[in-house]
This record gives C-alpha cells, structure tokens and sequence, in this order.
C-alpha cells in the first residue's frame, strides 16, 4: 500500500491554496479540504475539524463508522457534488457521532500544487455534528409513545374497571344471601371471588398509576409492615422452587410512600426475580435506614428508607444493565422484562430513587430509596424494639 502524504498545514500549502486554508483556520465549522478521487485524500483540516474528529484522517472514506456510512461517503465524493448527506463517522479515539456531511467542488483550485486531475477539482468538506439533535428526536419519539401507551392503559383500565364493578356487584350480592350457606365448596367460591375481585380492583388502580392518571399519594407508611402483609402473595409470585427471605430492621423509620403503588413495586421486582430464575433459587428482601441528618452515601438529602431485593438468578451483563431502567427495554420475549422502567418511574414519583447492581452469573440487586417520613415510627413499632 503506497504512503499517504500527511495533510498540508495551512502556511505551507502554495497559491489559492494557502489562501483558502487560512480562512478555513480560523472559521468554527469543521472543514476538510480533499483531493480528486474516490476516497478523498484529505489535505487540509482546519483546527476545528481536528478538535471534532481528534486527528486529520488520510482519506474522507475512513471516516466511516460502518459499511453504509462508507458506501455514502464515497457515493458522495464520486456525485462531485454541491450534495450531503448524514451518516455515522468514528473519531481517532473509537467514539461515533453522527454528522452531517457537507461536500462542495472548489473550482479552479489546483490540488495544492499537483496540477490539473484527471478526477476533477478539489472539494471542500464540511462537517455540522448532529448527534444531539438525533439524540432529542430519539427522546421526543420516545416521550411520544410513552404518552400514547399512557393513553390506551387509561382507556383500558377504565373499561376494565366498569365491567369490574358488574361483576363485584353479583359477587357482593351473593355473599348476603349465601354468607350462611353451609357448602364449604360455596364459601370457599365466595372468599376466593372477593380476593379476585380485590386483586382485580388493585390491578386497575397500578395500570392508572402507571398512565399517571393516578397521582401518588405519599403517607407515612410502615413498610415492614407492609412487606410483611404481602409475604403470602410474594411467595406465590415466585413459586415453589424460589425460597424467599425477609431480612427487615427493627428500627427501620416510617417510609413516606403510595402503600398501593408501592404493591405494584414490589410485585414488578417479584415477578423480574421469577423471570430471572427458572430453575429456582432464592430472593432476599432487605429495609435499612438510609442516611441522617446531613447527605446519604447516594448523594439524597436528610434520612431515607432503603428497600434491596436481591436474587440468585442470571445476572446482567454491563450492556444490559446499562440500559435496564429504560422504556421499552428488553433482551426477553415480548411481555417480559419491561417492568424495572415503569418501576422506575414510579419510584421516581414518590421522590425515590432506583440503583441496580448486577453481572453475569450472580444475580441482581435492586435497591430503593424512599424518603423518610416525619412522624416516628408507631408506639406498637416502638415498643417491640424495646422488647
């Protein structure tokens, strides 16, 4: 492979050229000014250019940070131009950035002393980055489909809550006039359609919360005691071949927390520990107190309540993990493995925050930081830890 001739610094390239690479020195927009032919040799890179790209590269084709973009580079020296186009470029240090490419002929310049080609003129490239623009139309998508699926949960949630109350009512009705009957089979039907119904009443008001048309309602909140009173369906979210441990503090301070969208928490972080886990293992559910008076280790103001769920399951690779907490997310099947996003944004909600900690083969560690409340914890709570 023959050498590629360095580019030109500005006060040694002879005639026109000289000239237009002065101006070119001292404009902010990243130019380039490139040879005749296919690739592009570039000649010239003003310091603006080698600040964006971190060093002259010796052809406009190795620019490309995949096969498409070089194909269009290229497509775009050989069109000789006025033309652009917008493709992903990679900078000597690796880093991608999409830029729009700016390609215009520089007619009767010689290239910088060689005499006339047999490609045509020269070409002056000039390069706008347009990653953050790509970045806020990519966020704006995102915010739109957020809004959309908000809106079809809320319609939904609403018509599932009226044919809801149809059927609590029949349910309701039953249990006055068979609440004596002395079928065990019949009491038994009773109790588990109320717990259905009650179950199925809690689902509409998580899909509400999760449209935000549900606004949190902090409260001070026991949250072993709540823990505590979700064990039993905790477990049945796991199943059997999943053992579960609490792990909670005697001393823990009250939570200022939604109890209801705090259900809904709980049961996603379950429901991923299962998913994770389909040959069994085990879940660690842990409360700390979290911080004093000044800053807590994570950064947060003034005391807060810590909830870790922990499991044995597979484990996160960087890249996952990296993006776990965003909307519409997931390396599982469709259905699967969405839920830590609208954990996410319903611990954000109540002023939480969400940290995770996971890698291949060991597991995931979810914590939760909710604000402690004001009120000290309850006399009962109080007096067992004196005990």
């Amino acid at each position: 492979m023959p050498d590629v001739p360095a580019p030109v610094p500005a006060a040694e390239a002879p005639g026109e050229a000289g000239s237009l690479c002065a101006v070119l020195s001292a404009a902010p927009l990243p130019s380039l000014l490139v040879a005749p032919g296919p690739a592009g040799e570039v000649r010239f890179a003003n310091p603006a250019a080698l600040a964006l790209l971190g060093e002259a590269p010796a052809n406009v084709a190795v620019l490309a940070a995949e096969p498409e973009a070089e194909a269009a580079l290229r497509a775009l020296l050989s069109s000789g131009g006025p033309a652009s186009a917008e493709v992903l470029l990679r900078r000597h240090d690796g880093a991608t950035l999409w830029a729009l490419i700016h390609l215009s002929p520089v007619q009767g310049l010689e290239p910088f002393g060689q005499g006339p080609s047999r490609h045509g003129p020269s070409h002056l490239v000039q390069i706008v980055e347009t990653s953050r623009r790509r970045d806020l139309e990519v966020a704006l998508a995102l915010a739109q489909r957020r809004e959309a699926l908000g809106q079809l949960t809320n319609g939904v949630a609403h018509e599932f809550n009226n044919l809801l109350q149809i059927l609590v009512g029949y349910v309701d009705g039953l249990r006055r006039r068979l609440g004596e009957h002395p079928d065990a089979f019949v009491q038994r039907a009773l109790s588990r359609s109320t717990d259905a119904a009650e179950r199925a009443s809690a689902l509409t008001r998580h899909l509400l919360a999760f449209s935000r048309r549900h606004r949190p309602e902090p409260r001070p909140v026991d949250l072993n005691g709540l823990l505590r009173g979700h064990q039993e369906r905790a477990s049945s979210l796991l199943g059997k071949r999943i053992a579960l441990d609490f792990d909670l503090a005697e001393d823990l301070w009250i939570a200022c927390i939604d109890p209801v969208q705090t259900e809904l928490i709980l049961q996603i972080l379950l429901r991923n520990a299962a998913e994770a886990m389909p040959a069994g293992g085990c879940v660690t559910v842990q409360t700390r107190n979290h911080g004093g008076e000044g800053v807590a280790a994570d950064g947060a103001a003034g005391r807060h309540v810590a909830l870790t769920l922990a499991d044995t399951g597979a484990g996160m690779p960087p890249e996952v993990l990296a993006r776990a907490l965003e909307p519409f997310f997931t390396t599982r099947e469709p259905g699967r493995g969405t839920g830590l996003a609208i954990l996410n944004a319903l611990v954000k909600r109540q002023n939480g925050a969400v940290a995770l900690r996971s890698s291949p083969g060991e597991g995931t560690v979810v914590r939760l930081t909710f604000p402690a409340a004001e009120t000290p914890r309850p006399r009962s709570q109080r007096s067992a830890a004196a005990r």
